[in-house]
C-alpha cells in the first residue's frame, strides 16, 4: 500500500476516535506543556486541544477548546527552510472540519510532502464548543421569528464572539501551538472568507492561499444578486450544443415566466413518498430557487431543472415537487448539529454580515430599509427571478429578527499579502459564482485562477476530471498554473456532462407517447412507458446518496409507486409499481444492473398489461403486452423513447461517487 494511502487510512481511523480521546475537562492539563500527542498509541496522527479566549476583548469571559488534528509531513523540510502547514477550513459557517479530514488530505496531497496538514473544528462547530439552539434545530413550523429570537437570547453576549475574525485569530493560536512558522489557509466556500481574513490579519505568517469556491470579504450577498446574474449563463451552458432540443428553446425565459406566474400564487400538485403514496404539496418561487441552488452539488437536479420548469408551465407540478423533495427544501437540517450547527451559522451570518442594516435598528425598521434598498435597484438585477424573492431571501429572513449584540466593524483597509494564491471556481456554481473571482485576482498580483467547466460548488470535491488536481500540483510545484484545463480533462468533463444530459419533459398521459415502428397502438405506448419508467429509476438511483447509516434508500416514483435501492452487500434495485407515466407502472427485482436479463411486470389502469424482459447482453426487449408479442432493440428503442438523450449501457456501467452537501441558509429557514 502506498505510504500516502496508508497514512490517509490511519488519519480517518484517528478521526473516528477523537470524541473519546478529547475529554472536555482535560484541555487545560494538555495545554500546559505540549498540546499535540499521538491520537492513540502508535498513531502517526497527532491530536490536541488548543484553548483560546471566547472573547479576546475580555468583555465576555470564558474559553473555547479547539479540537485539532495534525497529519505530520511525509518528511522534514529542507535544512534552513521554515516549517509550514496547510490549515483546512470548512464551509458554512457552521460545518465541522474534522469529519472532512480525509477529503482535505486527498485534495491537497501535493502540498504535504514537507508540510503538515492541520484540521480543526472552528469555534462553535463539531467538537470545538458546539453551539446548539434546539428551537432552530427542530425546524419550527409556526413563528420562525420566535425561534430565531430564542436562539439569540440563549446565546446572549456570546453570539458576538463567533465572527470570521475570531476564527482567523484561532488559526493563529493553532499555528503557534503547532510550532510552525507559516501556514497555508486552504478554504472551501465560507472557509475562503476565513482564509482571506487570516491573511489580512497575519500577513507575515501566511505562506500561500488556496481558495476553492470563493467568498470574498464583502460576501455572500444577502440579496443573491450575483447568483441571479449567473443563472442565464449556467442554464445556457447546460443547454449548449442542442442539449435542450425537444425540451425548451430558452431555459432562462421559461424560468422567468414560471417565476412571474408564481408571483401571484403557488402551484399545487403531489409528490410520491418512499412508501409509494402520493401527498398533496405546493411550491413557490423560493422552492424553485432552492432546487436550482442544490444543483450546485447534484448534477441530476441540474439536468432535470429545465424540463421541470417546462412541465410546471404546462400545469404539471409533479416533476418540480419531486425535485424539491430531493433537494430537501422542506427539510432544512439534513445533517446532525455536530456536523453542521444552525446556531453557529445564524450567529456568524447575523453578527458578521454583510447585511443592509445597522444592528441597532428594530425588526420593523430593518425590513423597511430592505424594501427601500430593493426598490432602488433596476428589475434586471434580479432577473430571471424578481425583487420579491430578493427582498425575502433566506439570509434576510434569518437575520432580521436576530437580536444582534455586536456592532458593525468598519471595513479593514489593510491590504492582502502578495503571496501565491490559487483560486478555483466551478463554472456551474451558483452559490459562489465565478464572476466574483475577478475582483480578488485584480488585488493579488500572484494569483492564479482556474475555472472548471460543468462543475458546481466545492470544486476539489466535485471535479472528477483531474483539472483541479492538476492545478494544485502545478501550484505547489511552483510551476505556472494553466488557465484552462488540459485536453484530456476537457474530454473527460464532456463525457461526465454527457452522463447527466438535460432530461426530457415527463409525459402527462400515455397518449403523449409515440409508438415503436413495429409495435403500434396501446402495446407500443405501454412499452414506451415501461422503458421510460426504467430509465427514470436508474437516473434517480444514480442521483441518490447512500450514507453510512442508510443501506437502503426508498424513493417514490414520479407518478406513483416506489423504488428500493440497496448499497450493501451489493448495489441492487427493486421497483414496486413504479410509475413515470400516468396510468402505467412496472415492478421488478433488478439485482445487479450490469448483468443478465431484467424481468419487468407491467400494469396500470391505462396499460396493456403483461411482462417484458430487457435482455442486456443481446440488446433486446422481449415479452407480451396486452396479448401482443414484443421484440425490439433495447438500446435503439430506449434511445428513441427519450429523444436521443440517454444511452442505456453507459448508465449501467457504474454508480458515480456521491456528492456531498453543504451549508446554506435553507438549512435554517423553511421555504416560502
Amino acid at each position: 500500500m502506498p505510504v500516502h494511502i496508508r497514512r490517509l487510512s490511519l488519519a480517518i481511523a484517528a478521526t473516528a476516535l477523537l470524541a473519546a480521546l478529547f475529554p472536555t475537562g482535560a484541555g487545560a492539563a494538555i495545554q500546559s506543556f505540549d498540546p499535540f500527542r499521538p491520537c492513540f498509541s502508535g498513531s502517526p496522527i497527532d491530536c490536541a486541544i488548543v484553548r483560546v479566549p471566547l472573547d479576546r476583548s475580555g468583555r465576555v469571559p470564558g474559553t473555547v477548546a479547539l479540537h485539532v488534528v495534525r497529519v505530520p509531513a511525509l518528511r522534514p523540510p529542507p535544512p534552513g527552510t521554515q516549517r509550514s502547514a496547510v490549515v483546512g477550513l470548512a464551509g458554512g459557517p457552521g460545518q465541522a472540519a474534522i469529519p472532512l479530514l480525509d477529503s482535505f488530505y486527498t485534495t491537497i496531497a501535493p502540498a504535504l510532502t514537507t508540510r503538515d496538514l492541520i484540521v480543526f473544528d472552528q469555534r462553535g462547530t463539531g467538537a470545538s464548543g458546539l453551539l446548539r439552539c434546539p428551537a432552530l434545530e427542530r425546524h419550527p413550523i409556526g413563528d420562525v421569528r420566535a425561534a430565531i429570537r430564542s436562539c439569540g437570547a440563549s446565546l446572549g453576549n456570546r453570539s458576538a464572539a463567533y465572527t470570521t475574525s475570531a476564527s482567523a485569530d484561532d488559526i493563529e493560536a493553532v499555528r503557534r501551538a503547532a510550532g510552525v512558522d507559516k501556514v497555508i489557509p486552504f478554504g472551501t466556500s465560507y472557509g475562503t472568507k476565513v482564509a482571506l481574513d487570516y491573511a489580512q490579519r497575519y500577513p507575515q505568517q501566511t505562506e500561500r492561499l488556496v481558495l476553492d469556491s470563493l467568498v470574498d470579504f464583502d460576501g455572500p450577498d444577502p440579496f443573491y444578486r450575483d447568483t441571479f446574474q449567473a443563472i442565464p449563463r449556467i442554464l445556457a451552458d447546460l443547454c449548449a450544443r442542442g442539449a435542450c432540443d425537444g425540451i425548451t428553446p430558452n431555459a432562462t425565459a421559461d424560468l422567468a415566466e414560471l417565476v412571474k406566474r408564481l408571483g401571484t400564487r403557488s402551484m399545487a400538485g403531489y409528490v410520491v413518498g418512499g412508501d409509494g403514496k402520493r401527498r398533496a404539496r405546493r411550491f413557490g418561487r423560493t422552492a424553485v430557487f432552492m432546487v436550482l441552488l442544490e444543483g450546485d452539488f447534484d448534477p441530476g437536479l441540474r439536468a432535470g431543472f429545465p424540463a421541470a420548469v417546462r412541465a410546471a408551465l404546462a400545469g404539471d407540478a409533479a416533476p418540480m415537487l419531486r425535485m424539491a423533495k430531493t433537494a430537501q427544501v422542506n427539510n432544512p437540517f439534513p445533517d446532525r448539529p455536530s456536523v453542521f450547527s444552525p446556531a453557529l451559522y445564524t450567529a456568524t451570518s447575523c453578527e458578521d454580515g454583510p447585511l443592509p442594516w445597522s444592528p441597532s435598528l428594530s425588526f420593523g425598521d430593518r425590513w423597511k430599509l430592505v424594501s427601500s434598498v430593493v426598490a432602488g435597484l433596476p428589475d434586471n438585477v434580479f432577473a430571471p427571478f424578481d425583487r420579491a424573492l430578493a427582498r425575502a431571501s433566506d439570509t434576510l429572513r434569518l437575520c432580521a429578527p436576530w437580536p444582534a449584540v455586536g456592532t458593525l466593524a468598519p471595513p479593514d483597509l489593510r491590504p492582502l499579502p502578495d503571496v501565491p494564491t490559487l483560486i478555483l471556481g466551478g463554472a456551474a456554481d451558483l452559490r459562489t459564482p465565478i464572476e466574483n473571482d475577478k475582483a480578488l485576482v485584480a488585488r493579488l498580483p500572484h494569483a492564479s485562477s482556474v475555472v472548471i467547466p460543468h462543475v458546481g460548488h466545492s470544486v476539489l470535491d466535485s471535479d472528477l476530471s483531474g483539472c483541479a488536481d492538476d492545478a494544485v500540483r502545478a501550484f505547489f510545484a511552483d510551476k505556472p498554473v494553466p488557465g484552462v484545463c488540459s485536453g484530456a480533462s476537457r474530454n473527460l468533463q464532456d463525457l461526465l456532462a454527457a452522463f447527466y444530459p438535460p432530461t426530457p419533459v415527463p409525459p402527462r398521459s400515455l397518449s403523449d407517447l409515440a409508438t415503436p415502428r413495429h409495435l403500434p397502438g396501446l402495446p407500443g405506448r405501454t412499452v414506451r412507458a415501461a422503458e421510460l419508467s426504467f430509465f427514470d429509476s436508474v437516473v434517480v438511483t444514480l442521483g441518490s446518496t447512500f450514507e453510512d447509516s442508510r443501506r437502503v434508500v426508498r424513493i417514490g416514483g414520479l407518478r406513483g409507486g416506489r423504488l428500493v435501492a440497496r448499497s450493501r452487500p451489493k448495489v441492487s434495485l427493486r421497483l414496486d409499481r413504479y410509475s413515470y407515466v400516468p396510468g402505467v407502472w412496472v415492478s421488478a427485482s433488478l439485482g445487479d444492473l450490469s448483468k443478465g436479463s431484467l424481468h419487468l411486470r407491467v400494469g396500470g389502469r391505462r396499460a396493456a398489461p403483461g411482462r417484458v424482459t430487457f435482455r442486456i447482453a443481446r440488446d433486446l426487449i422481449t415479452g407480451r403486452l396486452g396479448g401482443h408479442r414484443v421484440r425490439l432493440r433495447l438500446s435503439t428503442d430506449i434511445r428513441d423513447a427519450v429523444g436521443g438523450l440517454y444511452e442505456l449501457r453507459r448508465a449501467l456501467r457504474g454508480h458515480p461517487p456521491a456528492l456531498g452537501r453543504c451549508c446554506y441558509s435553507s438549512q435554517v429557514l423553511p421555504p416560502r
